[in-house]
């Protein structure tokens, strides 16, 4: 039986304030333990070169994101950094991918089985107001695997640039007898 579940983690909040700005940074912190855990941090910038947004639309647009992410389950944080431009928000959060249902605009988790999801991230943004994400993963356990690897296998440490149609895969360890 196949489930969808959503890693919105603070990239959600993130895409409030990135649907707004148009160009944006954003650099995650994810980890996650063999148990399914995820914690993980997020530090945006809106650069807002052409001063478009407004402190309190970023504000609004980020909090009705940020209680999207709640909905789902994920226990999340945010403290604006700065609140004037650039603005910079920093979010925190913690999640289970067993308990985190529905779906965000910048995840997309499928189950495949109990120990193994498929993933791949978004990052909202126009070719005219282009967006920078990158998203580095800390290991799981003492040999330094982080439980994410490309379609071919290959273990993920680090996202250098966030591409949409790229497709992750989750696994956890097995438990040990």
């Amino acid at each position: 039986m196949r489930s969808s579940f959503s890693l919105g983690k603070s990239v959600v909040a993130c895409c409030a304030v990135l649907l707004l700005a148009g160009c944006f940074i954003e650099e995650d912190s994810i980890s996650i333990s063999p148990d399914g855990t995820v914690k993980f941090e997020s530090a945006v910038t809106v650069t807002d070169a052409a001063k478009k947004i407004a402190f309190a639309d970023a504000e609004k647009t980020a909090k009705t994101l940020l209680d999207e992410l709640r909905e789902h389950h994920w226990k999340v944080t945010e403290t604006w950094v700065s609140k004037e431009r650039p603005y910079q928000l920093k979010v925190t959060g913690e999640g289970k991918l067993a308990e985190v249902t529905g779906g965000t605009r910048l995840y997309s988790l499928t189950q495949v089985d109990a120990k193994h999801y498929r993933i791949h991230f978004g990052t909202p943004g126009s070719e005219a107001e282009p967006s920078q994400r990158r998203i580095a993963f800390s290991p799981m356990d003492a040999g330094g695997k982080t439980g994410v690897y490309t379609p071919d296998g290959k273990p993920v440490t680090q996202i250098d640039t966030v591409v949409p149609t790229d497709v992750y895969s989750i696994i956890l360890p097995l438990a040990a007898n």
